[in-house]
């Protein structure tokens, strides 16, 4: 007999799976749930365990809460407020003079959001100035590492996992407040960025389609494969598995799991 099924939309572009159910994109592009619309025209960040989702639209980024959809948090907006108290807030320095003016706070622009790996109410926010850390319940915000020419951000065990245009991988504990960078070589830009359930790992599609494994156990980075469109962590194996761009799908073993045979090259 045929599988039984229930059609849950028509004429759908898109949807995503979160722990509050199937967020569709129709045709025309609105993101729904049920019969409620959705703030933003396309999902930023969700997960599957999660009720709460990030949208975006016209350069901002908004928060919703799928249980409650009365409201959507601008974070964009929230970050600027917030961010300009920080500045308010901080002392001048010792030797500062009314001769000398004090630079105006330079403006930063938030570029990604992803949910907070450990924190109910936080998200991490990077920006062309740091990553940060804001929790919307608290209303509060707190600045976690520098970076310069940020490139992806990524979030994996109890650690976010950030790239920057110099070729560095920084790795912040989200517990401990803790920094660690690593070389990770990267030429021509990032199409891609995703960190293991872990945070043992994180990998990369480059903008030429190269696919990059970063293994802090062994602080090392290898080439997987080439002509690769995007990039998952398996969830219950140190493996990877990939999209090429010719719609093949891969998988990449970096340690044995559970008995499965360990290959040290991208296999299709």
């Amino acid at each position: 007999t045929a599988p039984a099924h229930t059609v849950l939309a028509r004429g759908i572009r898109s949807f995503w799976t979160t722990g509050a159910g199937i967020v569709p994109e129709d045709a025309s592009g609105n993101l729904r749930l049920g019969e409620h619309a959705l703030r933003g025209a396309a999902v930023h960040s969700y997960d599957q365990s999660s009720s709460r989702i990030v949208t975006n639209a016209d350069g901002n980024f908004f928060l919703t809460d799928l249980t409650d959809m009365t409201t959507a948090t601008n974070l964009s907006e929230l970050f600027l407020s917030l961010r300009r108290q920080l500045v308010t807030a901080s002392p001048l320095p010792t030797r500062a003079t009314s001769s000398v003016p004090r630079r105006a706070p330079v403006p930063e622009r938030v570029l990604d959001v992803v949910l907070h790996p450990v924190g109910a109410t936080k998200l991490l926010l990077a920006t062309d100035g740091g990553i940060y850390e804001i929790d919307t319940r608290k209303v509060s915000l707190e600045r976690l590492a520098p970076v310069e020419r940020f490139t992806a951000l990524a979030k994996g065990g109890t650690d976010a996992f950030v790239l920057d245009g110099s070729s560095t991988l920084t790795a912040v504990n989200l517990i401990l407040r803790t920094n660690v960078t690593y070389a990770f070589p990267i030429a021509d830009g990032v199409r891609s960025f995703v960190a293991s359930g872990d945070g043992r790992a994180a990998a990369a599609v480059t903008a030429g389609g190269n696919l990059l494994l970063f293994d802090r156990t062994l602080e090392t980075v290898t080439a997987v494969s080439n002509g690769v469109r995007e990039v998952q962590f398996a969830p219950d194996a140190p493996a990877l598995t990939f999209l090429t761009e010719a719609n093949r799908l891969g998988a990449y073993y970096f340690d044995d799991a559970a008995g499965d045979e360990l290959y040290r090259a991208g296999t299709t």
